[in-house]
């Protein structure tokens, strides 16, 4: 009854509460810092990148510092600057960067593409390709579950790591996931180089 529908296209509309939008566009891209939205929980998952930054942070407060939403999480990528993100968390704002809320997308993705690359044609259209949805392969359906419970897995630890050292030390969050990224980078970087690769 409240609700409204705002389309990119739109031009001097009414909203229910009496509020005339003047464009959609300008609407949608400035809707997530609007005076009118506050909640426990903020999860952008697509946007434009720095939506959230220095020049609007402030409008993610209320008139006295208090944060208009208790936790972000940055499902979209570079939605926040980092400096954005750090007064966030100076403020109390519980706060996930993208590169740490994200990556049960790229795990997925990252092992679609191994499966894709394992197989010849014929193999992945026995095992991997699902024609009847209630009926699909049951390698497929068993490799979705295990990714499913590797990405729970992961995300719970990460989430524990970046808690528990952002509680130990009292580095921001988002910095705690930047020296985690960081560190993943190094290994990768050592296992690139390493005889592992080496064919015997």
């Amino acid at each position: 009854e409240k609700g409204f529908y705002v389309d990119i296209e739109d031009r001097d509309i009414k909203l229910p509460d009496g509020t005339v939008v003047e464009s959609g566009l300008f609407f949608r891209n400035n809707f997530h810092v609007s005076p009118r939205l506050s909640a426990d929980l903020l999860v952008p998952c697509g946007g434009r990148p720095k939506a959230i930054n220095i020049n609007n942070v402030d409008k993610l407060f209320f008139d006295d510092g208090k944060p208009r939403y208790k936790a972000i999480i940055e499902g979209a990528n570079l939605f926040i600057t980092q400096h954005a993100r750090l007064i966030l968390e100076e403020k109390g704002v519980i706060l996930y960067k993208d590169a740490s809320a994200n990556k049960g997308g790229v795990t997925s993705s990252s092992l679609e593409v191994l499966a894709a690359l394992s197989f010849n044609d014929a193999e992945f259209a026995k095992y991997m390709m699902v024609a009847d949805k209630k009926n699909p392969p049951k390698f497929y359906s068993t490799y979705v579950d295990q990714i499913l419970e590797c990405i729970a897995r992961n995300c719970e630890a990460e989430f524990t790591c970046i808690w528990n050292e952002n509680q130990r030390t009292g580095i921001p969050k988002c910095e705690v996931s930047n020296l985690l990224s960081g560190k993943v980078n190094e290994l990768n970087n050592e296992l690139r180089n390493s005889s592992l690769w080496e064919i015997k």
